[in-house]
């Protein structure tokens, strides 16, 4: 009976230790914090056990109990998740992508990390038998003072949010719940509020100076891309042939060697590229609005599915096209279609293409006839380039349809991808301890031969620059910039930039950029040698 007490006890402590294992030992090293965080964590997974042990001997009790273990291994899970596809520890940015994803693309990931669903698989059978062995094994006793321990340390904690923190954006009970093994349901409920807000809030009113129209370019088109490299193209020396139809079209542009986004995911990275004010509100100072009371006409084609699209920042930005439009189907030409439709209608316009691009998985990203990088064993490179090279198609399919208009066209990624080889390449967001490559992208202004020589700026930018300018760029660009921000725009002689150069990371936190390592570590002898041939010219 004693043995078995011990096997319980371990057990317990085991369930307990379990949100270790999923916080890189790094950031655990010199973040008193994090280790403060864990030990908590730690110390109310144990407690926990006892109470839902004790409530398992009850009569009904198994019912309250089994739900409450799926939620906890649900969390334990979404941690690996975040781990396998972000590079670290959940936080409310990887928590956010993983929501944000539509149902095909939540299954093409857990296609591409089937090992995920059955570790989760296994965690709830774990979970389940050991609450059943200590509900058996160990004395009443003790189950009911762990679970007044439990809930004492969970009041202690309340009391201390409420003390400390009473001008918290988020309920108490929330930012509690980050404390205990429920902490990724602490993350989740944050979104959802932020997710409200954004549903509710009604855009208030901006005061602007839109200055004169000074451009005869009539069609501005922003291709968002998604998740490229900037060191995938051989547009910056990349020694597979990536982007074609771009370089063929180089003389007509202004190539930007060094750009990188502001954040290494989505949901941050296009909003922080085309506003000004990034709030809660939905980014109410942002190009699309300003382009509105200008007097464009202004739409949004995204190639993404309708399901989960509609609560989350991007779309909370895009809802200000004055045409919106979201394809759930078919590669990124799908939207070429919809972009002929906006350019038949009369007036200036300002059109915003987002594409899937180069998303996990990457081999879903182009047609199979698309496949033009087949050889080698690295599946995953090859995929990767695939999609683009496929991106770049698509650049040259809009390039085609717009080479007769008065148009200009500008092409950024939202943010890069971690590019690590173990043997085999893996690309993921850099969401935690991200290097450079998770932030640089491939970026460059397009002129058609019919826009004046006077307005075309060609040529190669060589400094450092970062997409949280955008939005100045994109209205001196269109001819409707603000003269008190005159030096803010990329274009301007007098543009200096940021200095110290701000990025965010996975957790929100600012980093300077030319303080962060130039990439992962790269184990393949093969793609350390492409990746030596990538270097910006």
């Amino acid at each position: 009976m004693n043995l078995q007490k011990y096997y319980a006890t371990a057990l317990m402590l085991l369930i307990g230790a379990l949100p270790f294992l999923f916080v890189p030992v790094s950031s655990l090293a010199g973040s008193s914090g994090l280790v403060e965080t864990n030990l908590k964590i730690f110390l109310f997974g144990v407690l926990s056990c006892f109470m839902l042990a004790l409530a398992w001997r009850k009569r009904y009790g198994k019912f309250l109990v089994l739900p409450v273990i799926v939620v906890m291994t649900l969390c334990t899970t979404l941690s690996v998740a975040c781990r396998a596809l972000y590079g670290g520890e959940a936080n409310l940015f990887a928590v956010d992508s993983v929501l944000s994803s539509n149902l095909s693309e939540a299954w093409e990931m857990m296609s591409s990390h089937l090992w995920i669903v059955v570790l989760g698989i296994g965690l709830l059978v774990g979970h389940c038998v050991s609450i059943a062995i200590m509900a058996n094994v160990l004395p009443v006793k003790w189950l009911r003072r762990g679970g007044i321990s439990f809930l004492l340390l969970l009041a202690v904690q309340h009391g201390w949010y409420l003390r400390h923190n009473g001008r918290e954006h988020y309920p108490i009970a929330v930012l509690t719940l980050t404390k205990t093994p429920l902490f990724n349901v602490g993350h989740v409920l944050r979104l959802v509020q932020d997710r409200k807000e954004i549903g509710d809030a009604v855009p208030p009113p901006v005061h602007f100076d839109a200055g004169h129209d000074t451009s005869s370019i009539d069609t501005f088109v922003i291709v968002l891309g998604e998740s490229a490299r900037r060191k995938q193209l051989a547009l910056y020396g990349y020694g597979r042939d990536t982007s074609p139809r771009v370089q063929a079209d180089a003389q007509r542009m202004i190539i930007f060697d060094k750009a990188h986004s502001a954040a290494p995911v989505t949901t941050i990275a296009v909003p922080l590229s085309l506003s000004r004010v990034v709030d809660k509100k939905g980014s109410p100072d942002n190009i699309l609005r300003i382009a509105n009371m200008a007097g464009f006409g202004t739409y949004w084609l995204s190639r993404q599915d309708k399901y989960g699209v509609y609560d989350n920042k991007v779309t909370a930005l895009a809802r200000f096209a004055r045409e919106k439009t979201w394809i759930g189907q078919g590669n990124d030409e799908a939207l070429l279609p919809h972009l002929r439709q906006a350019l038949a209608k009369p007036g200036k316009k300002l059109i915003v293409l987002h594409l899937t691009g180069s998303h996990v998985d990457a081999c879903k990203r182009y047609p199979q006839q698309a496949a033009y990088f087949q050889d080698g064993a690295d599946i995953n490179l090859n995929c990767y380039d695939n999609s683009v090279r496929y991106t770049d198609m698509v650049l040259g399919s809009i390039f085609d349809v717009l080479r007769t208009r008065n148009a200009s066209l500008m092409y950024f990624s939202d943010h890069g991808q971690e590019w690590e080889a173990l043997p085999d390449s893996r690309f993921y967001h850099g969401a935690v301890s991200p290097s450079k490559e998770a932030y640089e992208v491939p970026m460059f202004i397009w002129y058609s031969p019919v826009v004046s020589a006077s307005e075309r700026r060609t040529g190669r930018f060589h400094p450092n620059y970062s997409t949280a300018f955008n939005y100045y760029l994109i209205r001196h660009w269109m001819g409707i910039a603000d003269p008190r921000d005159r030096c803010l725009s990329v274009l301007e002689p007098c543009f200096k930039g940021a200095d110290p150069d701000w990025v965010l990371d996975g957790n929100n936190q600012p980093l300077q950029f030319d303080q962060l390592p130039a990439s992962k570590r790269i184990v393949n002898p093969v793609i350390r040698t492409a990746m030596a041939r990538s270097a910006p010219r």
